[in-house]
């Protein structure tokens, strides 16, 4: 699992007052059961704890801390998930062999037979907490604790896009050459063997172009020589006789 995508589940589970975490355990110890250090089930992940008070994820490879926001107030449920807590123990206790997804079908047909009345208190209750939740955010926006996180994750983002940047600069080819541009003296020689061979062949190709377009030259040179003479010949032969007929 990527650090990214970690970050995204833990911050869905916080969001989620459903959520009891999935792919780590939270460790209870402390007295406001608020997790201290978290303990992942899945190895090769990187430690997740408090420092300074505030909930850090460390980077294994830069050792840059990236620091998570304090938990948000919960988000209000929605009215058919209300609904859904008010009655899934009864269905449960109904239908004891039933898979989780059959009760969640069970409990959806009946959400979906309630009348418009009587969905009307879970979609109050829902409207209620929405608004206290509006106004509970903005003042989680405003806490110095997350006020300190915004300024914190500021300065992790900063030094990683200047880590990012010295990296760049150390493993450029200025600094460091791509090894298929290096060419050693002995291929130099062995390239420059190879063009003056390939020069020679090409000047000896061109002599001989040259001297096949000189032969077709002169060959058509004669060729309209002997036409033209061939054409007088004629035309004397054709206009003598037509002079003596014409002086007779």
């Amino acid at each position: 699992m990527s650090v990214c995508r970690f970050m995204q589940c833990e911050r869905r589970c916080d969001e989620d007052a459903c959520c009891r975490g999935f792919g780590f355990v939270r460790d209870t110890s402390a007295k406001d059961l608020q997790p201290d250090r978290l303990r992942l089930e899945e190895p090769g992940l990187p430690a997740v704890g408090r420092e300074g008070g505030a909930r850090t994820l460390r980077l294994n490879s830069s050792g840059i801390n990236i620091p998570k926001p304090p938990k948000p107030p919960d988000k209000p449920l929605m009215p058919y998930m209300r609904y859904s807590r008010k009655v899934w123990d009864q269905v449960k206790a109904s239908n004891p062999d039933l898979k989780l997804w059959e009760i969640g079908k069970i409990i959806g047909g009946m959400w979906r037979d309630l009348t418009d009345e009587e969905k009307q208190d879970y979609l109050n209750d829902y409207e209620a907490e929405k608004i206290e939740y509006n106004e509970s955010l903005k003042a989680y926006h405003n806490s110095p604790a997350y006020l300190a996180y915004v300024n914190a994750k500021s300065r992790a983002e900063a030094a990683l896009e200047e880590e990012s940047r010295q990296r760049h600069e150390i493993l450029s080819e200025s600094v460091v050459p791509d090894v298929r541009s290096v060419v050693t003296t002995a291929r130099m020689q062995v390239l420059k063997r190879q063009v003056q061979s390939l020069m020679r062949k090409l000047e000896a190709e061109l002599l001989q172009i040259e001297d096949r377009h000189q032969d077709k030259k002169r060959k058509f040179i004669e060729a309209t020589e002997s036409f033209n003479n061939e054409l007088k010949r004629v035309s004397l032969s054709l206009f003598l006789p037509c002079t003596r007929m014409c002086s007779v």
